[in-house]
């Protein structure tokens, strides 16, 4: 990722948008950990989203937020 904060928050709004489909879906960020970014799961997370499929780097933003969201609910 470059110093663009731009581009960083570009990804915190893609992975929010991946982590509200996977939370309406009752997908848990430990049901994540194990899938590359170019599974089934992440593919169709990222049509229903209205997103391009993720980086590495976004899902891991993805898990932590759906992490977070499990602590908090």
């Amino acid at each position: 990722m470059t110093g663009n904060p731009y581009e960083k928050l570009h990804r915190l709004e893609k992975a929010a948008k991946l982590a509200d489909v996977l939370h309406a879906g009752g997908i848990l960020a430990a049901d994540l950990e194990q899938c590359r970014p170019s599974s089934e799961v992440w593919t169709a997370a990222a049509q229903q989203a209205g997103v391009k499929p993720p980086s590495v780097l976004t899902c891991a933003v993805v898990c932590e937020m759906l992490y977070k969201r499990e602590k908090i609910l």
